[in-house]
C-alpha cells in the first residue's frame, strides 16, 4: 500500500497519556501509495486503518485525537482505483484517481470526532486527466455547528479561486449525514479567474472552445436552496459578458425550482467567432451567425418539474430585433418540423407515381437511370444464387427510392459496391505447404508459438 525511498516521524510521548496521538514531524520523499477497492461491494484495501481509529464499542463514539504538527510529502504518487468502475480518459473520474508530482506541507493541529483544525501550507500535483494544480492553500477551523474556511488559494493551471473567509453553518451535533441538510452561508465571491480548458477535464464538451473567464456574485445558501445576485461573467478576449440572478431550491429528489434573469448578456463577434469554430462545421451556418454582429440578450426563465415552465426574452442584433416566450419558440420548431415531415410524403408520393408511369411506358424499373440500370446489369451477371441475387436487387430498389443526396443513399451504395466487388464464384488454388506456412508465419508475426502450431496442425491434417 505504501512504498518509499524515506519516511520518518517523530511522536511525542506525552500525547499518549491524554489519550491523544501527536506526530511532531511526518516526512515521506518519493513515496508510491496504492489504494484500491477490488469490487463493487467489498473493502479498500485500506479499510483496516480506518477501523484503527474507529470505537470498538459501536454504542460509544469513536475516541479519535491525532495531531500531525508537520506533513511533508516530496515527489510522491498517490493512485486509487474502483476496479468495479470503467475508466474515463482524459476526463476526471473520482473512481480512478493518479496523483503524481506531490509537493505539500500540511499541519493538521487537531482531528477528532468533534472538531477538525488543519493548515495546508502548500500543495501541488498533477493529476492523469491533465489537471494541473500548481498551488493550493487554506485554514479550516470546524466543528459540529458551524466551520471557518480562511485564506483560500486554488491555482489550476490557468485558473485561480481566492476567498479570504468563508463562514458555514450546520447542525450536525448528531450526525454528520445531516451536514447538507441544514447547511447555511452568506458571503461573496470575488478574483476568481476560470479557464475552460481547466473545466474540460470535467466537461469534455468545454475542450473545443478556449475561454477565459472573470467571475463575482454574491450568494446565500440555505438548507435546500440558495440565490445567487449580482452574477457577473466576463470573458476576457472578446469582451463578451453576462450579468443575471439565479435562485435554486432542491430536496432529495433533486432540482424543485429554478429561476433565472439575464440582463444585457453580450455575445461578440470574437465570442460567435469561436462558437462556430468549436461546434459549427457548416460554412454557410457560420456565416449566417457571424453576420449578426453582437447580440445583447434579455431573458428571464423559471423551471418547474411539476408545473409550466416558462421563458420570455429579448434578443438585440447588429441585424435587428427579436422578441419572444418560450410557446413561440415551441411554435416555430412545430412549423418547421411540419414542413420537413410534408415535404418528405410529397417526395415519396411523386416516386410512387414515376414509377407507376414507368411501368405503363414499358421502360423498365429504373428508366432511363444509367447508375441504376448499370448496377442491375452487374447484379445479373455475376449469376449469383437466388437468395443473394434477389437481396442485392431489394436494396437495389429501395436506393432508386431515395432522395438524391440523402445520407441513406449513400450507405446503400457503399453497401452494394462492395458487395460487387467480393470474388463471387471465383476459387483461388489451394496450396497446402507446411514448410512455406511456417516460413510465413515466423517471418510476419512474432511470438504466438500456441497459434502457429494450431495453425501448422490444421494444415497437417488437410494434406492427409
Amino acid at each position: 500500500m505504501l512504498k518509499a525511498k524515506f519516511i520518518s516521524a517523530k511522536i511525542e510521548w506525552r500525547s499518549l497519556v491524554k489519550d491523544a496521538v501527536t506526530l511532531r514531524t511526518v516526512s515521506v520523499l518519493d513515496g508510491t501509495f496504492t489504494l484500491y477497492k477490488p469490487a463493487e461491494n467489498s473493502p479498500a484495501n485500506f479499510q483496516f486503518v480506518l477501523d484503527a481509529f474507529a470505537s470498538k464499542d459501536k454504542s460509544k463514539p469513536s475516541s479519535l485525537n491525532l495531531g500531525i504538527n508537520s506533513l511533508i510529502l516530496r515527489r510522491c504518487r498517490v493512485r486509487y482505483d474502483e476496479y468495479a468502475k470503467p475508466r474515463t480518459p482524459q476526463t476526471f473520474n473520482a473512481a480512478h484517481i493518479t496523483l503524481s508530482a506531490i509537493d505539500a506541507n500540511i499541519s493538521l493541529k487537531k482531528l477528532s470526532t468533534d472538531s477538525l483544525n488543519l493548515r495546508v501550507r502548500h500543495l501541488a500535483a498533477q493529476e492523469q486527466c491533465g489537471l494541473d494544480l500548481r498551488e493550493l492553500t487554506f485554514i479550516v477551523q470546524a466543528n459540529r455547528k458551524a466551520a471557518l474556511l480562511k485564506n483560500l488559494n486554488i491555482e489550476v493551471g490557468g485558473s485561480h479561486i481566492r476567498q479570504s473567509e468563508l463562514r458555514l453553518t450546520y447542525d450536525a451535533v448528531k450526525d454528520w449525514g445531516n451536514l447538507s441538510n441544514t447547511l447555511s452561508a452568506t458571503g461573496s465571491l470575488a478574483d476568481i479567474k476560470v479557464a475552460t480548458a481547466d473545466i474540460a477535464h470535467f466537461v469534455p464538451a468545454l475542450r473545443p472552445l478556449p475561454l477565459t473567464l472573470s467571475l463575482s456574485m454574491d450568494y446565500r445558501l440555505q438548507p435546500q436552496s440558495g440565490e445567487f445576485r449580482n452574477i457577473s461573467i466576463k470573458e476576457s478576449q472578446t469582451n463578451a459578458s453576462i450579468t443575471g440572478d439565479c435562485a435554486l431550491a432542491w430536496n432529495k429528489s433533486g432540482l424543485r425550482r429554478a429561476d433565472l434573469t439575464l440582463k444585457n448578456a453580450t455575445a461578440t463577434q470574437g465570442l460567435l467567432k469561436k462558437i462556430c469554430e468549436a461546434y459549427i462545421k457548416n460554412a454557410e451556418t457560420q456565416k449566417k451567425i457571424l453576420l449578426c454582429g453582437i447580440a445583447t440578450l434579455n431573458a428571464r426563465a423559471a423551471y418547474r418539474p411539476d408545473g409550466e415552465s416558462t421563458a420570455d426574452f429579448g434578443i438585440a442584433t447588429d441585424a435587428g430585433e427579436a422578441k419572444g416566450t418560450l410557446a413561440m419558440v415551441e411554435k416555430d420548431i412545430d412549423n418547421a418540423t411540419q414542413e420537413r415531415v410534408n415535404q418528405s410524403q410529397r417526395e415519396f408520393y411523386l416516386r410512387e407515381q414515376l414509377q407507376a408511369i414507368r411501368t405503363e411506358l414499358g421502360e423498365g424499373e429504373f428508366g432511363d437511370d444509367d447508375e441504376l440500370n448499370e448496377y442491375k446489369q452487374k447484379i445479373l451477371n455475376l449469376h449469383l444464387e437466388q437468395e443473394v441475387e434477389q437481396k442485392l436487387l431489394k436494396e437495389l430498389s429501395r436506393l432508386a427510392k431515395q432522395p438524391m443526396g440523402s445520407s441513406e443513399a449513400s450507405v446503400l451504395r457503399n453497401y452494394l459496391d462492395v458487395c460487387l466487388e467480393l470474388p463471387w464464384n471465383q476459387l483461388s488454388e489451394e496450396r497446402l505447404d507446411v514448410t512455406e506456412a511456417r516460413k510465413i508465419l515466423d517471418e510476419d508475426h512474432y511470438g504466438l508459438d500456441k497459434v502457429k502450431e494450431r495453425i501448422i496442425e490444421f494444415l497437417s491434417v488437410r494434406q492427409l
